[in-house]
């Protein structure tokens, strides 16, 4: 089971106990002659703040647990885009280079200079697209690491949160104990939430540095440009020229 999966299944065990210590609350409350019914106002008054931290709790969490993110499929796509991509493309880079192309006659004159000087920014420019493929794909995996790190942590707050309740629950068993599940119900969220907002702080800078990395990329295509590179006018009519290249 994945972080986030456990993340949620716990989730689902806060409800049911949560429900559970008001099924243990109102139990206890039914028993109180209606005559008593002031005395178990303190009582009443717990489980109304309570249902109040309940609700701040949720709100906390909420955007979180519909929006989950998948880490899997970020990562599957970082290493799809290094071996589809980046891979392929250092490949290619190590073959674009004067001493690599090799051929049947060795060539000389201002044609074959000129194209000779092609060779380099075209080996560069592929070079900067497989840099440029790789960074992505870190970027993905950083971002994958950073969402799996973040469910890791709201698991453990929501398994912090689970044992107080349950504690709570055995509390509450008279009418007495009702405050005392309320207040160790309400610590346990209080702590959970300050859990939940380092978690989040913690996601936020791994984002931020992403974004850092992202605006690399983006300066990076850029000074690639759109096209491959090309050689000047002037020399692209002496690569042109047949009679400006000579066999050796």
């Amino acid at each position: 089971m994945s972080p986030i999966d456990e993340a949620l299944e716990t989730a689902r065990e806060i409800e049911e106990n949560i429900s559970d210590f008001f099924d243990t609350v109102n139990d206890v409350l039914d028993w109180v002659p209606f005559f008593l019914k002031w005395a178990i106002q303190p009582a009443i008054d717990a489980v109304n703040f309570l249902n109040g931290k309940i609700q701040e709790f949720w709100a906390e969490v909420k955007e979180f647990l519909d929006n989950t993110g998948n880490p899997t499929k970020l990562e599957a796509h970082a290493e799809a885009l290094l071996n589809s991509v980046a891979n392929p493309l250092g490949e290619i880079a190590g073959t674009i280079a004067p001493e690599k192309l090799a051929t049947a006659t060795e060539w000389t004159g201002s044609g074959a200079e000129a194209y000779k000087q092609l060779i380099p920014s075209q080996g560069k420019g592929v070079s900067g697209m497989k840099d440029l493929s790789t960074e992505l794909a870190n970027t993905l995996k950083k971002l994958a690491n950073g969402i799996e790190n973040f469910w890791i942590a709201m698991g453990i707050a929501f398994a912090s949160l689970v044992v107080g309740i349950i504690g709570a629950i055995a509390t509450a068993i008279t009418v007495v104990g009702i405050p005392a599940g309320v207040a160790i119900i309400a610590t346990a969220i209080g702590i959970a939430i300050s859990a939940i907002g380092a978690a989040i702080l913690q996601l936020k800078t791994v984002y931020d540095v992403i974004d850092t990395s992202q605006d690399t990329i983006d300066q990076g295509v850029t000074a690639l440009g759109e096209e491959w590179a090309k050689a000047t006018p002037e020399n692209q009519a002496k690569i042109d020229d047949t009679k400006q290249w000579e066999p050796l």
